[in-house]
Order: structure tokens, then C-alpha cells, then sequence
């Protein structure tokens, strides 16, 4: 058996991370993050507490915490994986953005609106810069901004940003798509993390 229960290989690692991701768009998140920790556990035992995709598996858990309830515990994490990811990869690295993205989340969920905008700000400056304007992960950061000043009463600049948001989604992603919805309805994105096939 190529891939079997016993056998080691790095592309079911990551398609069991990819599984707990899709356990929490499907909303079950009790088993999302017993999924996501297991997985976590299996990249630190086999690849190591410093690499990158162990760091990818601890991003995409705290997504599940903050979720949770744990807004605090997810932002713990994604405080030290993002200075971590930011020293091995650099600060432009797509790794690097996404968990900024998540910090940001995580910091607007404890109500702590002024931190949530300039991590929010830097990653879509960043995002725009690097992937681009029209790129999935700037259209999450531009929505996640237009939050962040709704939540620090910029209602005027906020509004006209959504806008000019919703507009980029149904364009780039179309108007049936999930990120799409969650955009209309004013949901916050969160960023999932899928490590590159070795």
C-alpha cells in the first residue's frame, strides 16, 4: 500500500491539513481541530517545530481557536508563527501575509480595533505589492480593512472601500462563489494556509 496508515508521506500530511480546513468551512469545528492538531503533531515530529509547514498547520489551527471562542489563545500563536515565519521566509513571503492576515483577525475579535487596522493595512499593502491587486488573499485583506474601520467608526471611507471590494470579488471570483457570499454579508475572511507539494 503506497499510502497506507503505516507509511510516511508528506502529500497525505498535507491533504489531511487540507481536510481540516474543510471541516471548518463545513462548521464543524470540533473535529476541524482535532484533525488540525493531529496533523500539527505529525509535521513536528517529522519535519521539524521550525518548518515552514509545521508553521502552515499552526496558522490554520488558530483559525479554528479564534473560532472557537480562543481569540486569545489564536492570537498567542499567530504572534510567534508570524515573527517566525517573517525571520525564515522574510515579511513578503505568502506564508508570512496569510498569518498576518490572521493576526489581524485576531486582535479585531478581542476588540482591540486600532491593532487589527495596521496589520490589516500592512498585509494588503503587501498583498497588493506583491500577488497583486486582483490575488484572493489581497481581496480577504481589502474586506478585512473595510471591517477594521467600520469597527473604528470610518463609516464614509469604509463604505466606499466596500464597494469597490464587492465589486472585485464578483469579478474575480464571481458572485456564487463562498468568499463572494461572505463578502455581501460582511463576514470577516480568514486565510487558510496549504503547503506547497515537495
Amino acid at each position: 500500500m503506497r499510502y497506507g496508515q503505516d507509511s510516511f508521506n508528506y502529500n497525505v500530511m498535507a491533504c489531511e491539513l487540507g481536510r481540516s480546513i474543510d471541516l471548518r468551512h463545513a462548521g464543524d469545528l470540533r473535529q476541524a481541530k482535532e484533525v488540525g492538531q493531529d496533523v500539527l503533531e505529525q509535521y513536528r515530529d517529522r519535519m521539524g517545530e521550525k518548518h515552514p509547514y509545521t508553521k502552515c498547520a499552526e496558522v490554520d489551527l488558530a483559525v479554528i481557536l479564534r473560532l472557537l471562542g480562543d481569540p486569545s489563545g489564536a492570537r498567542a500563536v499567530n504572534e510567534r508563527v508570524l515573527e517566525q515565519l517573517r525571520a525564515a521566509l522574510g515579511p513578503d513571503h505568502v506564508y508570512a501575509i496569510l498569518a498576518c492576515i490572521n493576526l489581524a483577525s485576531d486582535h479585531a475579535a478581542l476588540g482591540e480595533a486600532e491593532a487589527a487596522l495596521a496589520l490589516t493595512t500592512e498585509a494588503l499593502e503587501r498583498c497588493q505589492r506583491d500577488l497583486g491587486v486582483d490575488h484572493p488573499t489581497a481581496l480577504a485583506a481589502s474586506m478585512n480593512l473595510v471591517l477594521d474601520l467600520r469597527s473604528l467608526g470610518r463609516g464614509p471611507e469604509a463604505e466606499k472601500r466596500y464597494a469597490d471590494v464587492l465589486a472585485q470579488y464578483r469579478k474575480v471570483l464571481g458572485a456564487d462563489h463562498p468568499a463572494t457570499i461572505n463578502a455581501t454579508k460582511g463576514i470577516r475572511a480568514d486565510c487558510d494556509i496549504d503547503p506547497l507539494p515537495l
